[in-house]
């Protein structure tokens, strides 16, 4: 009877047929929601009722912002509707001119014509393409994400101020959020020396600082995600963690949330160990490296997988999160989670 009832309850046990190396897991192509990121939510929310015209998120390098926005279209979209949003990675350009950041822009708003035109023309094309856009939706607002700001110079700043404008003027409320490294701040005190302040009242009023992991709180609120959170494929109603751990999810309970601790204090002891700089921060970048390799050569059908301290220090350590240390934000105070 217990030999029946145990094959019955295993049979149910079989993971999703998945094309080897399409788990995003092992693709890396996912975004798990994190505090950061429901706090970031509320902020852009907050601004957009106050119909702020622009905004800056400003983190270091590897914190997950640029993940983040892909996620944030999403909860944005289930807020507020058919709000169109856009976005366009800044490059950083030799001569900055409004020709090719209008080219740019056009290019990344997804127009067929971003190539033709001088200056005036290609503003013109741009105001149009956007008023049609967001006449299409029903709504007068249009949000548009800049990312890598820090490689947006003066000219460029006074082309949005005259896209601002012409949107204004048709009725659209725009608000351009501007998401990059922390060299944003040194714009926006060279702006305020120089009393750039047709710039810095536009489009630098409202500021956000993004993070990474920062507390076993957010850890564990992290781990759930994997848990609870993520699904694959579409409609399984499988998460990352019971599908590289079926048995152990289904039958005895294994959730990586319950790990949440060995993990903080895993990379914790590697900073100690190399006698590393005080940071509190761990970039979201290495985070999920550390639980994809855990993910990945950890899987197994056993009813009790067993993650030892060791091993989470050990894929914390192959993550690449020791070499980028010195791309870490200062101390930011003692952990009470």
């Amino acid at each position: 009877m217990t030999k029946r009832n145990s094959t019955t309850t295993r049979s149910q046990l079989v993971r999703p047929q998945v094309a080897p190396g399409t788990h995003p897991v092992e693709t890396g192509r996912y975004v798990i929601s994190t505090p950061a990121i429901t706090i970031l939510l509320k902020t852009l929310l907050r601004w957009i009722d106050r119909r702020a015209p622009g905004g800056c998120v400003h983190s270091p390098p590897r914190t997950g912002k640029t993940r983040a926005i892909r996620f944030l279209y999403e909860l944005l979209k289930e807020n507020l509707g058919a709000v169109p949003m856009l976005t366009m990675l800044c490059r950083d350009m030799n001569r900055p001119s409004e020709q090719n950041f209008l080219q740019q822009l056009l290019r990344a708003g997804g127009h067929s014509l971003w190539e033709a035109g001088n200056a005036t023309v290609k503003l013109h094309r741009l105001i149009e393409y956007l008023v049609a856009k967001v006449e299409e939706s029903g709504q007068p607002r249009l949000i548009w994400f800049l990312d890598e700001a820090q490689n947006v110079h003066e000219p460029e700043y006074n082309t949005l101020i005259n896209i601002h404008n012409e949107l204004d003027a048709r009725g659209v409320v725009p608000m351009f959020v501007l998401v990059g490294q922390h060299q944003l701040l040194g714009q926006i005190n060279t702006f305020r020396t120089s009393g750039k302040t047709q710039i810095l009242g536009r489009f630098m009023v409202e500021q956000f600082q993004f993070k990474g992991v920062t507390s076993r709180v957010d850890v564990a609120s992290c781990l759930q995600a994997y848990d609870e959170a993520t699904e694959f494929p579409a409609g399984s109603g499988v998460s990352f963690t019971s599908y590289f751990f079926p048995d152990a999810y289904q039958l005895s309970g294994f959730r990586l949330k319950n790990y949440a601790g060995d993990v903080w204090q895993a990379f914790k002891q590697l900073k100690e160990e190399k006698s590393l700089p005080a940071g509190k921060e761990i970039p979201m970048q290495y985070f999920c490296r550390t639980v994809e390799y855990i993910l990945k050569t950890r899987k197994t059908f056993d009813m009790t997988p067993t993650i030892s301290p060791a091993m989470w220090k050990a894929a914390a350590s192959t993550s690449g999160y020791l070499d980028a240390e010195h791309y870490l934000v200062p101390d930011l105070g003692e952990d009470e989670g």
